[in-house]
Formats: structure tokens, sequence, C-alpha cells
């Protein structure tokens, strides 16, 4: 009987989005026969060592990113020379591993130090243009981008091609070979689901202190108004406040049917809009947002501003949320998730298999 071939799955430990997203690739990966083994550092991999207990993980250098200030550039530059020391010894431990583990491929989800010559990879990811604030940063930055994607033999886009993307300039229009686009992706079940008793959910995520700076606010302000509120914290493993009380309730953490059924359930949803949460969205055709994008993350503001042009979405800045009014307008802009059929993931992982025969 053949040796079933081996996939090492990376992501970078940004909130909980890379890993989440990976989710459904991991499932699928068991499902044709191959053998995953799961490298990442933090929440990212307690939420894999959550999900997937039976399968082997191991433990990558840290980012550490951290977002103390609302300047995306002067976040960055500080912490430059972490990343790149975790890059370093990302590139020390990869070929370790591989030969530790007999690993064949790579899956590997911004982590941008993954990447051997001699490993068939891909990169999945919907950045690949980053949205820097400035035109000289895109000018200076954005060919060292390309030149570490292409690290890769592909490159996994989760998201359509042309009419009803999601991940707009960001995603669309390159005209680079080795682009999959794979189609949307969310770890979220749509059927079977309970009903839950919130109105407002606000479903918090990102890096530190930024993440903890919206749940104090949105403590306060929930807490002023008469509908049922539930903030979920985002943080794995953490003890939380019961389900009890006055509003808003609060929950370290909710996953799978559990997290659908409260994103489902709510008339108006919070978030930071970051692309993984807007996929799980879009999969479950949730209703009413509220987008309180990550001060200085440009990515977020993107994609918050792309849909409230296009009528999809509320936005409002950190620190200056009124939910009250968010609630009173939230049938004036609705998200209209496209209706497309999901795409087969089984082809894509044919040709990252061939690439290792």
């Amino acid at each position: 009987m053949p040796k079933r071939k081996r996939i090492l799955f990376t992501a970078l430990n940004w909130g909980l989005g890379h890993a989440s997203r990976s989710i459904p690739l991991i499932q699928k990966a068991i499902a044709l026969g191959l053998q995953p083994y799961l490298a990442a550092e933090g929440e990212a991999l307690a939420l894999w060592q959550a999900q997937f207990p039976n399968l082997p993980h191991i433990a990558l250098p840290a980012y550490n990113i951290r977002y103390p200030s609302q300047n995306m550039s002067w976040n960055m530059a500080l912490q430059l020379p972490q990343i790149l020391r975790a890059m370093a010894k990302e590139q020390a431990l990869l070929p370790k591993l591989v030969n530790k583990y007999q690993i064949s491929l790579l899956l590997n989800d911004n982590r941008y130090g993954c990447y051997l010559a001699s490993l068939p990879s891909a990169f999945l990811g919907h950045q690949l243009r980053i949205a820097f604030p400035y035109s000289w940063q895109k000018a200076l930055f954005q060919p060292i981008n390309r030149y570490l994607l292409q690290k890769h033999r592909l490159i996994w886009l989760p998201d359509y091609e042309g009419e009803g993307n999601l991940s707009g300039d960001l995603g669309q229009g390159l005209p680079w070979s080795n682009i999959r686009y794979i189609g949307p992706l969310s770890r979220l079940p749509t059927t079977a689901l309970q009903q839950k008793d919130y109105e407002i959910v606000a479903l918090l995520s990102g890096p530190e202190p930024q993440r903890q700076y919206l749940e104090n606010e949105l403590r306060q302000k929930l807490a002023q108004l008469p509908q049922k509120s539930l903030i979920i914290r985002g943080k794995i493993g953490e003890e939380g406040e019961q389900l009890s009380g006055d509003y808003p309730h609060i929950l370290p953490y909710a996953g799978g049917r559990e997290l659908s059924s409260y994103l489902l359930s709510a008339q108006l949803l919070i978030l930071r809009g970051g692309y993984s949460s807007l996929m799980d969205l879009a999969q479950l055709k949730a209703g009413a947002m509220l987008l309180c994008p990550t001060p200085g993350q440009t990515e977020q503001e993107y994609l918050a501003q792309k849909l409230g042009q296009q009528g999809r979405a509320q936005q409002q800045a950190q620190g200056q949320l009124d939910v009250g009014q968010a609630w009173a307008q939230k049938e004036q802009k609705l998200p209209n998730w496209p209706q497309k059929a999901a795409i087969d993931l089984a082809p894509f992982f044919a040709e990252l298999v061939d690439l290792a025969q």
C-alpha cells in the first residue's frame, strides 16, 4: 500500500483568521488521503489543536505582532527586526521539519519565512497587493512582496475570480500564471443551527492591544442600549463571564455550529471586517454589519470602505462608535452576498500533489 503523502500546514498567528480559514483545507486534505502536519504558534496553534486533537502539531517561532499605535507603518517599522528574526528562524527550522517528518508538500498561510526551494508548496492568501497607505511604500515593498510570494510554486487565493469577488484590488487582476482562485473558505456549518436570543453580536479578533481597546468600548456602549447583546472576545482557552446578568453578555470564544448560530440569529453584527470573517459571513449569508477596522490596518480599512461604498455595510471608527445609530440604520445597508456555488478543492490539491511526483 503506497505511503500517504505528508502535507505541512503553516499559518500566521494574527488573530484567528489565518488558522480558521485553513480548517476546511485541512479537512479536505484528510478526505483526499493526505496526512496533515499542523505548524503555527500562539492562538493559531491552539485553534488547530482544539479542532484537530489527533493530528501532529508543531510550534513555530513567534512573530509577536502587536498594534500599540494607530499607524500601521510605525507599528511594522518598530517590529520589523523581530519579524525578520522570526522569518530567519522559520527558514532554519523548515528543512529540519521536512527531514524529521518526511514532509512532501507545504500549504503556507502568510508566514513569509516558510518556503523551501526543494519543497512543492502553495501560498494561501488574499492580499497579493498589500494595501500600503503611501505610494512610496507600494513602490518599495510591493516588489519584495511579490518576490516572497513567488518562492511558492502556486498561490491559492480564497476568492472567486471576477464578478462577485470579496478581495477587490487586493487580489484581483494580477497577471501571475500561478494564481489559483479556490473560492472563499469558511469553517462554519450552515445546517442544524440553534436559534440564539441576541439582537446584537460583536465578534472580536486581531492583535493586541487594539482588540482590547475595541472590547472596552463595546462593553460601555452596548450596556447603554436596550437590545440583548453579546461580545465574543476571540480568546481561546480563557475563562469567560457567564451568559447571564446585564448585557452585554460575554463569551471568550465560540466556534463551529455555536458561532454560526450566534451570527445568524443576530440582527446586527459588529466586527473588524478582516477577510476571514467576511468569508465566514458570506458562507452563512449573514445579515447587517457594522465594520470597525483595526486602526491603521489598511487591508481592513480598504475592505470596509469597499463594502460601505457598495451599500453593503456600515462603517465606524474605533473610539467613535455609535452603536445606537448603527442599530437604527441596520436595514439601510445589507450585505447581499454573492449567490455562487462552492468550488471543488480536489483539483487544486491534485495539482499540488503532482508537483511532488
